[in-house]
């Protein structure tokens, strides 16, 4: 479950006949699991990635990925934030949204009322299949084949997104963080 909640961030792509993946949009993604909904706030333009997700007596968390610089922001009350630098192996999201590698075509599906082309995602440790829609290749769907998580894009616009999204915002200190054996760690993160 750990490697499908990195792939909440990731999705699609087309291949063959299916429409060029979007490198810029934004969208709400609600994400249903364990009989819970929670929707975000997301923005994407090419390999950088935010999402703003308002929680019950939390208040709004904000996580950034930062494609150019490697780099995982999670921006905290306080104006604090945290930082994480990505390996390889952690930004399998972004994998499967930028190239067809980590990615298998099985046709096509109406989903939503939107006719999508479904893909198999290859990296996933638990069966994940997305889909996109045929005629724009934007996120329509994501799910797990025993259904324990499904993702869906709604509103979703395309364009370019400011660049100042994928940065600490000004005024915001770093997070000193205590030394823990084996290295601080995030959830969902190896």
């Amino acid at each position: 479950m750990r490697s499908v909640a990195m792939l909440l961030i990731g999705w699609m792509v087309g291949v063959g006949q299916a429409a060029e993946p979007p490198k810029q949009f934004s969208a709400d993604q609600v994400m249903m699991m364990a009989g819970k909904e929670m929707t975000s706030r997301l923005y994407v333009d090419g390999g950088n990635l935010r999402t703003e997700t308002t929680m019950e007596r939390v208040g709004t968390m904000v996580s950034i990925v930062n494609g150019e610089q490697k780099v995982l922001w999670m921006l905290m009350p306080n104006n604090m934030y945290m930082e994480k630098p990505l390996g390889v192996e952690e930004d399998l999201s972004r994998k499967a949204w930028m190239d067809d590698e980590h990615r298998e075509h099985l046709g096509r599906e109406t989903v939503n009322g939107v006719e999508c082309d479904k893909y198999r995602l290859t990296d996933a440790k638990t069966p994940t299949f997305l889909f996109t829609a045929v005629n724009t290749g934007f996120p329509v769907q994501m799910v797990t084949e025993d259904k324990s998580l499904r993702i869906e894009w709604r509103n979703v616009k395309p364009g370019p997104q400011a660049a100042s999204l994928f940065q600490v915002p000004p005024g915001y200190q770093k997070m000193a963080l205590p030394s823990f054996p084996g290295g601080f760690k995030l959830p969902g993160m190896k």
